[in-house]
């Protein structure tokens, strides 16, 4: 049969592709619905809040619940849903339950705890004393070092750096793999290396020197990599003290200084910066996930508070202010949290208010975790709470 003839049953044809295209239209109809339906489910249900539910829901009272020494130079870091513990006693690693799993008995008089994956280090500022503790297989790491620490860091994939004193340099940092094997040595004649960061996979480094320029103070920002003995790049970060430099990703650096942060490439180019000059830093977070938390204030003293959200761009994503004393700041995953003298407020990375919280039994820090909960620390012991 020809293909031009001419359908016998031109009508029926007709109905049917009439049916075919109303099928098709409720079809398209009911996806949406179905999308839109799921957008409004998802808004007005509390998922890391069900997620909680089902995760602590078999959890007796004594769950998440830890005791330790009581000393003012205690530093605390979460490691997952574990918490290191370092102080002038050494260094204990306590499990979800509050018991604890690995002791170190290195002491440290000024201790510093860096967390990676599922490792931590810790170490003693002004000391020579270190410590790398694993999850999985305990100390790995327990020595006294030939010259005095300044800085240590440890990337999410457990390598780590060192800044130390060197004979007959001003400082060295070393870069250590993640089975703690040395694999890079920068010496500093003339800079004070001060502050170090390694990127993960251990490819980059990044250090904070101290220096001067024509007799005037100055921080610069130095960029390395592991295969090259060479500085990447020298950037000046200006007459301002760093407190802090970190990499947010393998490519992204950050450093946190007294009037400014400063974010830059490995090429040391600026992608984006945050000034607050005429503020003075209180407390800073760069934990969370795709965002930096900055607490300032007008004064040294003072209850008069304010907080910024910014993302790896510099861009100000949120800000607040908070008329209360605040006590402890802690960012991670999608989560900010801040302890006053007088309760918990938990918010999003847009400082979108999520939970508040009264009466914490005499808490003075706090270790955000990913799934919304919160370890509040006290002076000899430490519980979860569950918002």
């Amino acid at each position: 049969m020809s293909s031009n003839v001419t359908s016998l049953f031109p009508e029926k044809e007709k109905k049917k592709e009439n049916r075919r295209k109303i099928i098709k239209l409720i079809l398209v109809m009911v996806a949406v619905l179905l999308i839109v339906g799921f957008i409004l489910f998802y808004s007005f249900i509390n998922v890391d809040q069900a997620e909680r539910y089902l995760r602590y829901m078999s959890k007796d009272e004594s769950y998440g619940s830890f005791q330790y020494d009581k000393h003012t130079s205690n530093q605390y870091v979460k490691m997952g849903d574990a918490l290191a513990v370092a102080s002038v006693g050494g260094t204990k690693v306590f499990d979800t339950n509050g018991e604890v799993l690995y002791f170190a008995e290195k002491s440290l008089m000024t201790p510093a705890l860096s967390v990676g994956d599922d490792m931590v280090l810790a170490y003693d500022v002004g000391g020579t004393n270190i410590t790398v503790i694993s999850l999985d297989d305990g100390i790995v790491l327990s020595e006294k070092t030939d010259n005095i620490l300044f800085d240590g860091d440890i990337s999410k994939g457990n390598e780590i750096c060192l800044s130390t004193t060197a004979d007959g340099y001003e400082s060295v940092i070393v870069a250590l793999d993640s089975k703690q094997v040395p694999i890079f040595q920068y010496y500093s004649a003339e800079d004070n290396l001060h502050r170090c960061a390694i990127a993960e996979g251990a490819k980059h480094m990044a250090a904070i020197s101290l220096g001067q320029t024509g007799g005037v103070f100055e921080s610069s920002l130095l960029v390395f990599s592991t295969t090259q003995e060479a500085p990447l790049a020298k950037v000046s970060l200006g007459n301002q003290l760093i407190y802090d430099v970190v990499f947010l990703d393998k490519e992204t650096i950050c450093a946190i200084g007294e009037d400014s942060v400063e974010i830059l490439d490995l090429s040391g180019k600026i992608l984006g910066s945050y000034s607050y000059e005429n503020f003075y830093l209180h407390h800073f977070s760069t934990e969370g996930k795709d965002f930096i938390t900055l607490v300032f204030n007008q004064y040294t003293a003072g209850n008069t508070y304010s907080v910024v959200t910014l993302d790896f761009k510099g861009t100000v994503r949120g800000q607040m202010t908070i008329q209360e004393d605040i006590l402890s700041v802690s960012a991670t995953g999608n989560y900010m949290g801040v302890l006053t003298s007088g309760e918990l407020q938990i918010y999003t990375s847009h400082l979108k208010p999520y939970h508040q919280a009264e009466e914490l039994a005499g808490a003075s820090k706090i270790e955000m975790r990913e799934d919304g909960s919160v370890i509040l620390i006290g002076n000899g012991a430490a519980s979860v709470y569950l918002p």
